[in-house]
């Protein structure tokens, strides 16, 4: 629905490593951001080491997989079951984090899409509701994270607002979760 297209030759790659890798189930690659005419933008390069740990930490968005650049075995989307269509904003983040749970991330370090950037996008101009789409999507996966998973993801939040606040003065409070409740979390993991 975003225009987005596989990448000349995209599936040779992943046909390859599947071949190769039977018991792999999901494997995702590179994507070119293009204009609407296929002009190249930009290369979004996904960070190699994807898994929960990362996925949940959904502020560091420009190191996450793009989607039209994965691909899943039907074996894995029949366990993690379907896209959850209410969510508007988290629908592929919600659905990689059920994954990230269930198998391990394989990067191929490829272009295997090309995504639109189109000026009409629901990603232009609804950060606020995005980050608070994406808060209610993570925090009941926080609970699979290892203790030392969950200290680093706390820590992590608190140095990245702290440098957000630091540099941009004009920060929205709402772009956060309730100090409260962020707090409780620190006290859960360290608990």
């Amino acid at each position: 629905n975003a225009d987005d297209y596989l990448h000349p030759n995209a599936l040779v790659p992943v046909g390859e490593l599947s071949a190769r890798n039977p018991d792999w189930e999901l494997v995702f690659g590179n994507t070119h951001m293009v204009d609407p005419n296929g002009k190249i933008l930009w290369e979004k390069n996904s960070a190699p080491c994807t898994s929960l740990k990362t996925l949940v930490k959904w502020w560091e968005h420009a190191s996450m997989p793009h989607q039209p650049s994965m691909f899943f075995k039907k074996t894995l989307f029949d366990r993690v079951g379907p896209l959850n269509e209410s969510l508007h904003f988290s629908i592929d983040l919600e659905l990689w984090v059920r994954c990230a749970i269930q198998t391990q991330y394989h990067h191929i370090d490829q272009t295997l899409s090309c995504a639109v950037q189109r000026s009409d996008c629901k990603s232009d101009g609804t950060e606020v509701d995005q980050i608070k789409s994406h808060w209610k999507v993570i925090k009941p996966f926080l609970g699979y994270l290892t203790f030392d998973q969950q200290v680093d993801f706390w820590g992590d939040y608190y140095i990245g607002r702290l440098s957000g606040l630091k540099g941009h003065n004009h920060l929205d409070p709402t772009h956060f979760p309730e100090s409260d409740e962020a707090l409780n979390g620190v006290v859960r993991a360290i608990s």
